[in-house]
Protein backbone atom coordinates (compact mmCIF):
# COMPACT_ATOMS: atom_id res chain seq x y z
CA UNK A 1 0.00 0.00 0.00
CA UNK A 2 1.09 3.58 -0.56
CA UNK A 3 1.87 6.00 2.26
CA UNK A 4 -1.45 7.75 1.67
CA UNK A 5 -3.33 4.52 2.32
CA UNK A 6 -1.68 3.86 5.65
CA UNK A 7 -1.41 5.89 8.83
CA UNK A 8 2.18 5.64 10.01
CA UNK A 9 3.13 5.69 13.68
CA UNK A 10 6.36 5.89 15.65
CA UNK A 11 6.77 2.60 17.52
CA UNK A 12 8.21 2.71 21.05
CA UNK A 13 9.16 -0.86 22.02
CA UNK A 14 9.75 -2.28 25.49
CA UNK A 15 12.65 -0.65 27.30
CA UNK A 16 12.79 2.34 24.95
CA UNK A 17 11.86 5.99 25.16
CA UNK A 18 12.84 9.44 23.98
CA UNK A 19 11.84 12.99 23.23
CA UNK A 20 10.22 12.84 19.79
CA UNK A 21 10.05 15.79 17.40
CA UNK A 22 7.31 15.49 14.77
CA UNK A 23 8.88 18.34 12.80
CA UNK A 24 12.12 16.38 12.49
CA UNK A 25 11.05 13.04 11.04
CA UNK A 26 13.95 11.21 9.30
CA UNK A 27 13.79 11.49 5.47
CA UNK A 28 13.16 7.75 5.05
CA UNK A 29 9.84 8.06 6.90
CA UNK A 30 6.62 9.81 5.86
CA UNK A 31 6.98 13.46 6.85
CA UNK A 32 3.36 13.72 7.94
CA UNK A 33 3.78 11.07 10.68
CA UNK A 34 1.86 12.34 13.71
CA UNK A 35 1.05 9.16 15.65
CA UNK A 36 3.09 7.46 18.37
CA UNK A 37 2.39 4.07 19.90
CA UNK A 38 3.62 1.73 22.59
CA UNK A 39 2.12 -1.67 23.39
CA UNK A 40 2.69 -4.85 25.37
CA UNK A 41 2.94 -3.03 28.70
CA UNK A 42 2.06 -6.14 30.70
CA UNK A 43 4.27 -5.46 33.73
CA UNK A 44 5.87 -2.26 32.40
CA UNK A 45 4.75 1.37 32.36
CA UNK A 46 3.74 3.20 29.20
CA UNK A 47 3.90 6.99 29.38
CA UNK A 48 3.27 9.83 26.94
CA UNK A 49 3.13 13.55 27.57
CA UNK A 50 3.03 16.54 25.27
CA UNK A 51 5.95 18.97 25.54
CA UNK A 52 4.83 21.45 22.87
CA UNK A 53 3.09 21.43 19.49
CA UNK A 54 6.02 19.65 17.84
CA UNK A 55 7.44 17.42 20.59
CA UNK A 56 6.44 14.78 23.10
CA UNK A 57 8.09 12.39 25.49
CA UNK A 58 7.09 8.74 25.23
CA UNK A 59 8.58 5.64 26.87
CA UNK A 60 7.90 1.97 27.61
CA UNK A 61 9.65 1.67 30.97
CA UNK A 62 10.76 -1.79 32.07
CA UNK A 63 12.03 -1.89 35.67
CA UNK A 64 13.05 -5.14 37.38
CA UNK A 65 15.40 -6.66 39.90
CA UNK A 66 18.15 -8.63 38.15
CA UNK A 67 19.00 -11.37 37.48
CA UNK A 68 15.64 -13.02 38.11
CA UNK A 69 13.47 -10.28 36.57
CA UNK A 70 11.59 -9.95 39.86
CA UNK A 71 9.16 -7.04 39.93
CA UNK A 72 7.63 -6.99 43.41
CA UNK A 73 9.23 -4.46 45.77
CA UNK A 74 9.96 -5.54 49.35
CA UNK A 75 11.65 -2.53 50.92
CA UNK A 76 11.23 1.23 51.02
CA UNK A 77 14.91 1.51 50.14
CA UNK A 78 14.30 -0.29 46.86
CA UNK A 79 11.15 1.75 46.20
CA UNK A 80 13.13 4.95 46.67
CA UNK A 81 15.89 3.61 44.42
CA UNK A 82 13.45 3.01 41.56
CA UNK A 83 11.96 6.48 41.92
CA UNK A 84 15.39 8.11 42.11
CA UNK A 85 16.58 6.37 38.93
CA UNK A 86 13.43 7.24 36.97
CA UNK A 87 13.45 10.86 38.14
CA UNK A 88 17.13 11.13 37.24
CA UNK A 89 16.57 9.75 33.74
CA UNK A 90 13.67 12.14 33.16
CA UNK A 91 15.72 15.09 34.37
CA UNK A 92 18.66 14.16 32.13
CA UNK A 93 16.38 13.64 29.14
CA UNK A 94 14.64 16.98 29.62
CA UNK A 95 17.96 18.79 30.00
CA UNK A 96 19.51 17.10 26.95
CA UNK A 97 16.44 17.82 24.80
CA UNK A 98 15.94 21.38 26.05
CA UNK A 99 12.59 21.22 27.81
CA UNK A 100 11.44 21.33 31.43
CA UNK A 101 8.70 19.74 33.49
CA UNK A 102 7.43 23.26 34.23
CA UNK A 103 6.92 23.86 30.49
CA UNK A 104 4.98 20.60 30.22
CA UNK A 105 2.73 21.67 33.11
CA UNK A 106 2.10 25.06 31.49
CA UNK A 107 0.78 23.57 28.26
CA UNK A 108 -2.89 24.13 27.56
CA UNK A 109 -4.88 21.07 28.54
CA UNK A 110 -2.41 19.71 31.11
CA UNK A 111 -2.76 17.20 32.77
CA UNK A 112 -5.01 15.71 30.09
CA UNK A 113 -1.94 15.78 27.83
CA UNK A 114 -0.46 12.95 29.95
CA UNK A 115 -1.16 9.24 29.35
CA UNK A 116 -0.12 6.51 31.83
CA UNK A 117 -0.79 2.78 31.53
CA UNK A 118 0.38 -0.08 33.75
CA UNK A 119 -1.64 -3.31 34.02
CA UNK A 120 0.32 -4.59 37.02
CA UNK A 121 0.80 -2.01 39.76
CA UNK A 122 0.42 -4.77 42.36
CA UNK A 123 1.23 -8.48 42.53
CA UNK A 124 -1.61 -10.84 41.63
CA UNK A 125 -2.42 -11.41 45.31
CA UNK A 126 -2.06 -7.63 45.93
CA UNK A 127 0.48 -8.41 48.67
CA UNK A 128 3.26 -6.43 47.02
CA UNK A 129 3.51 -3.23 45.06
CA UNK A 130 5.31 -3.85 41.78
CA UNK A 131 8.16 -1.88 40.25
CA UNK A 132 5.65 -0.19 37.94
CA UNK A 133 3.91 1.38 40.94
CA UNK A 134 7.05 3.30 41.84
CA UNK A 135 7.89 4.15 38.23
CA UNK A 136 4.45 5.79 38.04
CA UNK A 137 5.05 7.61 41.34
CA UNK A 138 8.32 9.00 39.99
CA UNK A 139 6.64 10.27 36.81
CA UNK A 140 3.86 11.89 38.84
CA UNK A 141 6.40 13.58 41.10
CA UNK A 142 8.46 14.78 38.14
CA UNK A 143 5.41 16.35 36.47
CA UNK A 144 3.85 17.37 39.82
CA UNK A 145 0.70 15.43 39.02
CA UNK A 146 -1.86 14.79 41.74
CA UNK A 147 -1.32 11.51 43.57
CA UNK A 148 -4.71 10.28 42.32
CA UNK A 149 -4.00 11.09 38.65
CA UNK A 150 -5.43 8.06 36.83
CA UNK A 151 -3.27 5.18 35.64
CA UNK A 152 -5.02 2.86 33.19
CA UNK A 153 -4.54 -0.72 34.39
CA UNK A 154 -7.01 -2.10 31.83
CA UNK A 155 -4.85 -1.28 28.80
CA UNK A 156 -1.55 -2.69 27.53
CA UNK A 157 -0.69 0.40 25.50
CA UNK A 158 -1.92 3.39 23.54
CA UNK A 159 -1.84 5.25 20.26
CA UNK A 160 -1.66 9.06 20.45
CA UNK A 161 -2.20 11.51 17.61
CA UNK A 162 0.15 14.24 18.77
CA UNK A 163 -1.38 17.17 16.89
CA UNK A 164 -4.94 16.60 18.12
CA UNK A 165 -4.21 14.83 21.40
CA UNK A 166 -6.57 12.00 20.48
CA UNK A 167 -5.76 8.82 22.44
CA UNK A 168 -6.79 5.27 21.59
CA UNK A 169 -6.10 2.58 24.19
CA UNK A 170 -5.02 -0.97 23.35
CA UNK A 171 -7.03 -3.30 25.58
CA UNK A 172 -5.38 -5.66 28.04
CA UNK A 173 -6.25 -9.25 28.93
CA UNK A 174 -8.53 -11.70 27.17
CA UNK A 175 -7.09 -13.03 23.94
CA UNK A 176 -3.36 -13.10 23.23
CA UNK A 177 -1.77 -9.64 23.56
CA UNK A 178 -0.07 -9.91 20.18
CA UNK A 179 -3.39 -10.72 18.53
CA UNK A 180 -5.03 -7.74 20.23
CA UNK A 181 -2.29 -5.46 18.95
CA UNK A 182 -2.55 -6.95 15.46
CA UNK A 183 -6.30 -6.37 15.44
CA UNK A 184 -5.86 -2.82 16.78
CA UNK A 185 -3.33 -1.94 14.08
CA UNK A 186 -5.51 -3.40 11.34
CA UNK A 187 -8.62 -1.60 12.59
CA UNK A 188 -6.78 1.72 12.61
CA UNK A 189 -4.95 1.08 9.30
CA UNK A 190 -1.52 1.59 10.86
CA UNK A 191 2.02 0.92 9.70
CA UNK A 192 5.15 1.17 11.86
CA UNK A 193 7.77 3.91 11.44
CA UNK A 194 10.85 3.23 13.59
CA UNK A 195 13.21 5.87 15.00
CA UNK A 196 16.39 5.67 17.08
CA UNK A 197 15.56 5.18 20.75
CA UNK A 198 17.18 5.58 24.16
CA UNK A 199 17.16 2.79 26.74
CA UNK A 200 14.49 2.73 29.43
CA UNK A 201 15.23 -0.75 30.76
CA UNK A 202 16.13 -0.45 34.44
CA UNK A 203 17.77 -3.52 36.02
CA UNK A 204 18.40 -3.12 39.74
CA UNK A 205 20.50 -5.24 42.08
CA UNK A 206 19.26 -6.13 45.56
CA UNK A 207 20.15 -8.90 48.00
CA UNK A 208 16.44 -9.07 48.86
CA UNK A 209 15.72 -10.77 45.53
CA UNK A 210 18.75 -13.05 45.14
Amino acid sequence: MSHSQKTYYIDVPEGAGNTYDFNNIPPALPQNTQHILTSGCHTCVGVYFKIDNERCFCAHINAMFAPGKVRFVKTQEDADKIKRIVRGKLERESSASNWTAAEVRQRAGFPDTVVLVCPMLYSNDERWKQTGYYVVEAIKEFLELDADFPVDSESQGFLVHHASGQVKKIPNGGVDHAEKLKSFLAANNLRKANLNLDSWTIALDSVEYA
